[in-house]
């Protein structure tokens, strides 16, 4: 239920063109948005994880150069606690235990906060995403890069990490040259993202489902460039947003994953970051002029509401029952949070 976001090559030039164009336009609904706090002497949020209705955990660069891991309860901040110095994603699989990951593959395992061991994933040269199935195991996907333009010479890569590992190697996820996103739904059902390149310009989106440390046959969507971020509600039901690409053309969609495999898609109406609760239901964030968060159900929107004092999006996650927390940027810069009632 919670995830980590990866914006993705194509992701991020979709939501550069949303940013510079116009949001669709955004029908009131019943969604609650609280007020939003700036969290003080952090740079950047780079990710957000709600293991509890109202009980969320938010990683951040601090302004000294230290990341922090912040506890948010109903959408109030805590005062940043220091956990090294890494640009960390996060997943928090209970209220108290979070595992940090930094690009390079290092962990940084916590309770309530505070560190208690380190881990590293080694044979990616980019890890990508985290999310876990217990306070003490995650999944963590991301690629090893050889490149050799204008051929991609890469792999998908996936390690399954304990807490109390010194070290785990990556294993090569055959059919993949990239993983970008995971979301684990319960204690051994996962779903991981990503793509299947042949160029730089020529790419295939997949959908590889994770059963316990058993890596699935990969799904690979030949109309989809690249998949880059997922988010399972249940174990057998999730929704990721992918891309297609056309000459100079990015089109976004909404996929529709069941049991592991990709059945179907949607248009996808500027939404740049998901967070599913339920098998039907999820909220979608999106930038642009008037950034908004919107319901879904079934990936269609039923509800919609501005963010108010967020400005640019950066993150969500969501508990039970629609409670969300949304991160990003004031239009003062200022790093702030705010609580969704979806």
């Amino acid at each position: 239920m919670n995830r980590t976001t990866h914006v993705s090559w194509a992701a991020g030039i979709a939501v550069v063109a949303a940013v510079l164009g116009t949001s669709p336009a955004v029908a009131a609904g019943a969604i609650r948005i609280g007020s939003a706090h700036v969290i003080r002497d952090v740079s950047k949020i780079n990710g957000v994880s709600c293991p509890g209705k109202g009980d969320c955990w938010a990683s951040v660069s601090e302004s000294n150069g230290r990341a922090g891991l912040v506890h948010v309860t109903n959408g109030v901040p805590s005062a940043p606690q220091p956990v090294g110095y890494g640009t960390y994603m996060v997943a928090c699989p209970t209220t108290t235990a979070c595992a940090l990951l930094d690009i390079d593959g290092s962990i940084e395992w916590t309770v309530a906060g505070k560190p208690q061991a380190t881990s590293r994933v080694l044979g990616m040269t980019s890890a990508t995403a985290i999310s876990c199935t217990s306070a003490t195991a995650c999944v963590v996907v991301g690629e090893h890069e050889m490149n050799a333009p204008p051929r991609i010479h890469s792999t998908g890569k996936i390690a399954f990490v304990t807490m109390g590992d010194k070290s785990v190697s990556a294993a090569p996820v055959t059919g993949t040259t990239s993983l970008q996103s995971v979301s684990c739904s319960g204690p051994s059902k996962c779903v991981a993202v990503g793509a299947m390149a042949r160029t730089v310009f020529r790419s295939h989106g997949v959908v590889v489902p994770i059963n316990g440390t058993r890596v699935g046959v990969t799904h690979v969507r030949t109309d989809l460039f690249e998949i880059g971020q997922v988010s399972c509600g249940t174990e057998t039901r999730c929704l990721a947003i992918a891309d297609s690409v056309r000459g100079n053309t990015i089109t976004q969609y909404l996929v529709s994953i069941r049991d592991g495999k990709p059945v179907s898609r949607m248009s996808n109406p500027g939404i740049g970051h998901l967070a599913c609760w339920s098998a039907t239901q999820c909220i979608g964030v999106a930038a642009g002029s008037s950034p908004h968060v919107s319901r879904l159900v079934s990936g269609r929107i039923t509800a919609s509401r501005d963010l108010g004092s967020i400005s640019f999006p950066l993150s969500t996650a969501c508990s039970t029952a629609g409670s969300c927390l949304v991160s990003g940027q004031t239009s003062s810069d200022k790093s702030a949070v705010v609580a969704v009632q979806a």
